[in-house]
């Protein structure tokens, strides 16, 4: 049909072998079928509709982990399909089993159920990975791709990651809650855009080399790595540790840099307040130990407070002294020699042309602070989403280039955008399991990375563990089903990030419990840890991912005990008026209840019974008996 030559046609068998061998997994639901029947002592019979050879499809099960099946009947192997009817007379013969003690397990509803139902055998359907999915997850339904082929792997692969463990629950959302599902099919989809948008780039502008800056760029070094295994051609990758303390630090090169640099800095903190320590501050902004600066004795004694307990002018009068300045300026030399030693033995120097990086972006601050502390003259940044500030530190016509993924040049102000409204929950999926990356400290002749602590993060480094494995496997699949038609594969951004979209904007109570417990810290400017979503111990807590906080705090929501006490007093005297009330009608006479019904107030006026005087206050309390008061 394709007029193959005999190697060109072995070669596309051992291709198709070799993927099928690879991307085969196997699905839990069946396999504690498996197990069950196993451990009961039961026969187990495996029957298969396949062109493949007997050690072709024994090796499939082995990797799966199946083991101790009594025989195995294969269709090529034997000439009859399980499609047909054909394999269930010969398989009972050959078993020397009755029918009706058979029961046929499948997931096809011809094959496997109405073809064995003729002969008499007992069956069990187990529904297709995707009907499963389907059942039990948005996320299908929100991934869409003008290209069919495309968009048929991705559903399978979507599927599959969604249905291993079926569970089907009620508010399944997109995730049912689990961070490997949201890693593989929310976000893999996304970082495989990503990631294929930034090779298809870089090979166009010829790139020798793209730098992935930490934190925010490991994952997404992991995932073009991974594709370039199809793409030769595509620039080497590197990851830099970077930081916009290291380089802002690095690059004060004198007291009037300094002066200017502690400004914007105590601007930071006046606008943004915040509950973080000023020793945190003052460590992640400048680089500096509390425990070091012995001379700075107001520093000392408010170095435990909180930013938003301090007055702005105390700030001013410690930051702002010349001693202080002098001693960031001196610290910024110190750290500036092992910095720009690191950066030349990873290639980064004056001498290179056309330098990429790669970031989650928005301004551009870390791509022209590298520019000038390096003195690069060409610089390009490929970036997942930018501001339309970054116009203001990269100039074009000057050499620094960029580009958005997601978003491109968005304007801060537009809060009803999802990026813009979700930013630092698209950089808490960035972020790796390690710390802010500081400075190079000198030991001895060697210099070592030196980290923000993570003590406070235990959530976050758990969280970021599972979710870029979970994507990575996703990357690495795919790219294992297209293999080198890969290339040929459009990305529309839309399309690619279109799950997390929908994840963001309309999410389950299932789905905000992948992110409780999450925290992102912004100590260099001055913001301490917060929660993406709290966890029902913090409830009082703000999250920082606003419609999943909604949704888990609706869930976890505690009523008021003094709300709670008095409802079930409104219900009590409720009982009472309603008790009262049965009780009156049969008591009294016609004319006596008219009054009481009609003129309450003039009913227990008159009345000489003490126990209605007792009850007068929760009797004239009553709803009803207010209301025809208040008309006569």
């Amino acid at each position: 049909m394709f007029s193959l030559s005999e190697q060109e046609s072995s070669s596309a068998h051992d291709y198709e072998l070799a993927t099928e061998y690879g991307l085969s997994r196997r699905k839990e639901f069946g396999w504690e079928m498996f197990k069950y029947a196993k451990n009961n002592g039961k026969r187990i019979i495996i029957i298969s509709d396949t062109f493949f050879t007997r050690d072709f499809v024994e090796s499939l099960l082995l990797k799966s982990g199946y083991s101790g099946y009594s025989s195995i009947y294969i269709s090529s192997e034997i000439g009859r399909l399980k499609e047909s009817g054909s394999i269930y007379p010969e398989v009972l013969t050959r078993e020397n089993i009755e029918a009706r003690k058979m029961l046929h397990v499948g997931d096809n509803k011809i094959a496997d159920i109405e073809q064995a139902k003729k002969h008499g055998i007992s069956t069990f359907y187990v529904p297709t990975t995707h009907e499963f999915a389907k059942k039990i997850t948005k996320t299908i339904k929100s991934s869409t791709f003008s290209n069919k082929m495309v968009e048929s792997f991705v559903h399978g692969l979507q599927s599959r990651n969604l249905a291993r463990y079926p569970m089907i629950s009620i508010e399944h959302g997109y995730t049912s809650g689990s961070v490997s599902k949201l890693g593989y099919s929310i976000f893999g989809p996304m970082f495989f855009g990503f990631a294929k948008s930034i090779i298809d780039q870089s090979i166009q502008k010829k790139h020798k080399k793209i730098y992935f800056l930490a934190r925010d760029g490991e994952i997404v070094k992991k995932s073009y790595d991974i594709l370039r295994r199809y793409y030769p051609e595509a620039p080497e990758s590197e990851y830099l540790l970077a930081s916009r303390r290291a380089i802002n630090i690095a690059s004060l090169m004198d007291e009037k840099d300094t002066e200017l640099f502690i400004k914007n800095a105590i601007f930071d903190i006046n606008k943004n307040p915040s509950p973080c320590l000023f020793s945190e501050f003052i460590r992640s902004r400048f680089g500096l130990k509390t425990s070091e600066l012995t001379n700075f004795e107001l520093l000392l004694k408010i170095k435990d407070e909180s930013i938003n307990d301090i007055n702005i002018n105390t700030i001013e009068k410690i930051l702002l002294t010349q001693d202080f300045i002098k001693t960031v300026t001196e610290n910024a030399k110190q750290e500036r020699a092992p910095l720009l030693e690191y950066f030349d033995s990873v290639g980064l120097n004056s001498k290179c042309d056309s330098v990429a990086f790669v970031d989650i972006g928005h301004n551009g601050t870390m791509q022209k602070g590298l520019s000038t502390l390096l003195g690069l003259k060409s610089t390009h940044g490929y970036y997942f989403a930018t501001y339309s500030g970054i116009t203001k530190n990269l100039d074009h016509s000057k050499g620094h280039t960029y580009t958005g993924f997601f978003r491109n040049l968005l304007e801060p102000s537009k809060k009803d955008d999802v990026y813009i409204y979700n930013a630092l929950v698209f950089e808490s999926a960035f972020l790796n399991d390690k710390g802010s990356f500081v400075k190079f400290k000198k030991n001895g002749k060697t210099s070592e990375p030196e980290y923000l602590d993570i003590d406070k993060e235990e959530g976050r480094i758990k969280f970021s563990r599972v979710l870029h494995a979970e994507i990575e496997r996703f990357v690495d699949d795919f790219s294992k089903c297209m293999g080198h038609q890969l290339r040929s594969i459009f990305i529309n951004p839309d399309e690619w990030c279109a799950p997390i979209e929908h994840y963001l904007s309309q999410p389950s109570y299932r789905d905000s419990l992948c992110f409780s417990g999450v925290t992102i810290e912004n100590y260099f400017s001055g913001r301490a840890v917060r929660y993406i979503v709290p966890t029902k111990a913090t409830l009082e807590q703000p999250g920082l991912w606003k419609n999943g906080t909604t949704e888990f705090k609706k869930k976890h929501h505690k009523p008021d005990p003094s709300n709670i006490k008095n409802t079930q007093g409104n219900i009590q005297k409720t009982q009472i008026r309603h008790s009262f009330d049965l009780i009156a009608k049969r008591l009294l006479d016609r004319k006596k209840y008219n009054k009481l019904i009609n003129n309450p107030v003039l009913f227990f006026d008159e009345s000489k019974h003490h126990l209605a005087k007792l009850i007068k206050h929760i009797a004239l309390s009553q709803e009803s008996y207010h209301k025809k008061t208040s008309r006569r």
